[in-house]
């Protein structure tokens, strides 16, 4: 409903109709229905290309979500060919501190290691800032991202070492895991 409003009153460039069609992409992700988030962020980065200046940001932000709506439905080397980009370009764009570099850096490690690319993962890893927030329910903390790269590397030890607190606690009667 906000997308069709969107589109009836404002002019049919407006960067808010891109905004609306991205969440209604990111929601269908959700929702697991990621053949029609494909197709909207498809459109959505094009329809930013095509009305934002050059170097706006929020065409990574499209290039990013694109890139992870791609690995949901196992296209991962097209997730990874766009994530290359996203980050690239945020790199280019962005202060080197900005947590969209970091966001496009964790995506970009979770791509490896989904291709098997371990080695990658984990020395792109390294260079995830350990402190990222949440932003856009997509940014992995750095210690959870190297829990993933670590134990997909088959270096169990060194991820029990992480000792990452659970949000939920175990079930009762469960038993913890020896060190």
């Amino acid at each position: 409903e906000v997308l069709a409003f969107d589109k009836r009153v404002l002019p049919a460039d407006h960067p808010d109709i891109a905004q609306s069609m991205n969440n209604l992409a990111q929601t269908y992700g959700a929702l697991g229905r990621h053949d029609e988030a494909l197709k909207l962020q498809e459109e959505v980065l094009a329809f930013r290309r095509r009305v934002l200046p050059e170097e706006h940001p929020d065409i990574a932000t499209s290039m990013n979500n694109l890139a992870v709506t791609y690995r949901d439905l196992g296209r991962r080397d097209e997730a990874l060919k766009l994530e290359v980009e996203a980050l690239a370009f945020r790199r280019r764009v962005l202060p080197e501190d900005h947590p969209d570099i970091a966001l496009s850096m964790a995506e970009l490690a979770v791509t490896y290691r989904d291709l098997g690319r371990h080695d990658e993962a984990l020395k792109l890893d390294k260079e995830v800032p350990g402190g990222v927030e949440w932003r856009h329910d997509r940014v992995l903390p750095g210690r959870l991202l190297r829990l993933g790269v670590v134990v997909g590397h088959g270096r169990l030890r060194q991820a029990h070492l992480l000792q990452l607190p659970h949000p939920h606690p175990p079930p009762r009667g469960a038993k913890r895991c020896p060190p």
